[in-house]
């Protein structure tokens, strides 16, 4: 599978680029503050057709180029019902401190929907072939961070083309045996989790969704987080300490 991170302009978020192989349908994940052009240069690089684009929340870091990306691609932007208010009022998904630090960077910004906006619903949904993308695709709801925060779940592992932003003492060939790679959004990170502290957020919702992620996802899934260096599920399960104790 090919994998390939863009660093956003905005908190250090991490945008994907995902696709069976080269010269092959693929999807964006998390298109954040100017990486819309980075983005196309990967995808003509590679010969790939966009099939979608996906958040794995609401949150403005995460979605800040969605209009311009689902636009540049005639696709429409995936993202959890609960969540879809972020796209037009996305001050409603952080705490005072937050937005007093990021307005003014964001003075006259125009929050729009893309023209098509897909729902994803509640549980978990196979999507790959509606998408039509040629991946074993699996959105899991995982609300804690927002409401509307997903997993998203793929079969296979980060192979020969990728790049990962990772730690000092990884490279890719820590990851290319993994069997499955999972995008965990703002949920989970190397070493701890997202925050729960928002107006939108749930530190109960959350307990239920690491458990999810304790009892449903396999050890040797990849983790390509939201923001910082990629891990592996099972490191997870031994050192992060909210994954740490198992039930």
């Amino acid at each position: 599978m090919l994998v390939i991170t863009v660093p956003s302009r905005a908190l250090d978020a991490n945008c994907y680029i995902v696709a069976p192989a080269p010269q092959s349908p693929a999807i964006i994940i998390d298109p954040g503050l100017g990486t819309v052009d980075a983005v196309a240069e990967v995808v003509e690089h590679h010969d790939l057709q966009v099939r979608a684009v996906i958040a794995s929340h609401g949150h403005l870091d995460h979605i800040y180029d969605a209009p311009q990306m689902c636009a540049r691609f005639n696709v429409p932007l995936w993202i959890h019902h609960a969540d879809r208010h972020l796209l037009t009022d996305p001050w409603a998904g952080v705490d005072g401190d937050l937005r007093r630090m990021l307005e003014p960077a964001f003075a006259g910004k125009a929050w729009l929907e893309p023209d098509r906006v897909q729902e994803i619903t509640d549980g978990v949904s196979s999507v790959g072939a509606l998408m039509g993308v040629g991946l074993d695709v699996v959105f899991r709801h995982a609300p804690g961070h927002t409401g509307g925060s997903i997993l998203i779940d793929v079969a296979g592992a980060p192979g020969e083309h990728s790049t990962l932003l990772t730690s000092p003492q990884d490279d890719l060939s820590n990851f290319v045996q993994c069997s499955r790679t999972v995008f965990t959004g703002d949920v989970l990170f190397a070493g701890t989790i997202g925050r729960t502290d928002f107006p939108v957020s749930s530190p109960e919702a959350m307990a239920t969704s690491l458990e999810m992620i304790r009892t449903e996802l396999v050890a040797d899934s990849a983790i390509l987080s939201g923001h910082g260096p990629a891990s592996i599920l099972e490191r997870e399960f031994a050192a992060n300490p909210w994954l740490a104790a198992r039930s």
